[in-house]
């Protein structure tokens, strides 16, 4: 089971320990009810979680002065809310941050590196605008690296500086050597994948 479903379900029945009459002599038969319904398929891989679900009973609806108060924590539904987005996420096939997020974050890592180098260029004379790459490693963390080799769809070769992926108007992704081998009518081309037609220059050279 999806560590989404446990942390939803204990939510839930917290939520209805909070609702329950604070007198210790009534018995909460809707919680008493939900855990004979829900807790069995969890108890193998679970069984600490819901003992301590089980023992927060007797303080039904005095949560926050009991041993369980823990339960009532907001870092739990923070959590809960995580788990639902990363899968979410993954079940579509997309990142957890955006990518926006992530360059925007590398950049501000990046920033006093690279001031420093400017100062430096500066009083060398030199145009690092010419340079093919920066003369200093950045340290950047996991999440921020990424596989930069883009492989052609319609070829499966992988891109190069003379043969670089290009964006289709479409939306497609291929390299300029399969761009070129297309055949063209009028300076226009039909993309190899799907029946949009396009012209040349309404292509963008992709830089990984």
């Amino acid at each position: 089971f999806s560590l989404n479903v446990v942390q939803t379900m204990r939510l839930e029945f917290v939520c209805l320990l909070r609702r329950a009459s604070a007198s210790v002599e009534t018995v909460p038969e809707d919680c008493f009810e939900f855990a004979r319904r829900q807790f069995p398929q969890f108890l193998s891989d679970h069984g600490d979680d819901l003992r301590s679900l089980m023992g927060a009973l007797v303080w039904a609806g005095r949560l926050q002065e009991s041993p369980y108060s823990w339960l009532e924590a907001p870092g739990l539904w923070s959590e809960a809310a995580a788990t639902v987005v990363r899968d979410g996420c993954a079940m579509a096939g997309l990142p957890t941050e955006s990518h926006l997020s992530t360059i925007f974050g590398v950049g501000l890592k990046a920033l006093p590196t690279l001031r420093k180098m400017r100062q430096v260029a500066q009083l060398g004379a030199i145009d690092w605008n010419t340079m093919d790459e920066l003369p200093a490693e950045i340290e950047l963390d996991r999440k921020a690296k990424f596989h930069s080799i883009f492989s052609c769809p319609i070829s499966r070769e992988q891109s190069s500086e003379t043969n670089p992926p290009v964006l289709l108007k479409c939306g497609h992704v291929i390299c300029r050597y399969s761009m070129d081998r297309i055949p063209k009518r009028a300076n226009s081309f039909k993309c190899p994948t799907c029946p949009e037609t396009m012209r040349m220059d309404e292509t963008q050279v992709l830089h990984l």
